[in-house]
């Protein structure tokens, strides 16, 4: 079961084209340790889950925070780097 919840003050940024999309998204915006920081209270208000030892990966605007034993969280972040959405799998 996945579950996913969008919130966030704007829902999607539009770009240009595909290319446009993966130019925003060269370089990470955030480093791990950051990504936890920006993630945290929104994960935690939403799914009451604790980012604390998480490890991060990133593909583009995607930040997959996984730990052994505890749910994935999947955010997405626009151009801002503002998370927009969220998903949770057990």
């Amino acid at each position: 079961m996945q579950l996913s919840i969008i919130k966030s003050k704007t829902i999607y940024t539009d770009w240009k084209s595909d290319k446009d999309f993966a130019k925003s998204f060269a370089k990470p915006k955030y480093t791990p340790k950051q990504a936890i920081s920006a993630a945290s209270g929104k994960v935690k208000s939403i799914f009451i889950v604790n980012l604390a030892g998480y490890k991060v990966t990133v593909k583009l605007n995607e930040y997959t925070f996984k730990k052994d034993k505890q749910p994935t969280i999947v955010g997405k972040i626009n151009k801002k780097g503002e998370f927009y959405f969220f998903s949770l799998t057990p």
